[in-house]
């Protein structure tokens, strides 16, 4: 019977956290089905008990009548019958009585058990929304930090041209048919003073390329 009752408390707690607000659905339809049958055989059973009660009582009342109709002392036999079923009658009140407030006991921790786990939850959801927060803040911040270097790396390019045109004052920019070779032949530099000046790593331009010249004679 305890077992049972166990049983039921805890096909109870998991009903209390599936009904709860916000809460996510903790059980299956099984486990709900599984409680309803648990609650109607204890239905059964109490209305078992009040009906063996009735019958009882009715028992000891025509008992009582005898006795009163026949205006003497009931046999020892009979009082011997009476007696039993009134210890009978006691004793499924009392353990109805104890049903009962085993009952009213599970139905109480299970309220509180119920409350502790919903505010333990809605804790976790709240750090896990500080946490969300951060990890944005630093999404954020990366795409900042890449823009900025992104920024640096073109201005310094940008400087660096600008720097050698202004070094200068001379620009050229590459035509079809041009080389290097020609280009430094026709402007009186060197091809080395033109790589040096464009940061070239070889002899290869493209047309419409701006290269920066030297002064002649570099």
């Amino acid at each position: 019977m305890h077992t049972r009752w166990m049983i039921i408390g805890a096909l109870i707690l998991g009903c209390s956290l599936f009904a709860q607000p916000g809460s996510p659905p903790f059980y299956s339809d099984r486990v709900i089905d599984q409680l309803r049958l648990e609650i109607s055989d204890l239905k059964h059973e109490l209305h078992t008990a009040k009906v063996e009660m009735n019958i009882l009582e009715e028992r000891v009342a025509k008992h009582d009548a005898a006795v009163s109709s026949l205006k003497n002392p009931a046999p020892s036999k009979e009082a011997t019958s009476v007696s039993a079923l009134t210890f009978q009658i006691s004793a499924l009140e009392k353990k109805t009585g104890q049903l009962e407030s085993l009952l009213e006991r599970m139905t109480t921790d299970l309220r509180t058990l119920s409350k502790e786990v919903v505010g333990r939850m809605q804790t976790l959801e709240t750090e896990l929304a500080a946490h969300e927060r951060k990890f944005d803040e630093v999404v954020k911040l990366k795409a900042t930090l890449t823009s900025i270097s992104k920024a640096i790396g073109v201005n310094s390019s940008v400087s660096s041209t600008a720097a050698a045109s202004t070094s200068s004052g001379r620009t050229y920019r590459v035509k079809a048919g041009d080389s290097l070779e020609k280009i430094a032949r026709r402007e009186h530099v060197s091809m080395d003073a033109i790589k040096k000046l464009n940061r070239l790593g070889s002899d290869k331009i493209v047309i419409g390329q701006e290269l920066v010249l030297p002064d002649e004679g570099s």
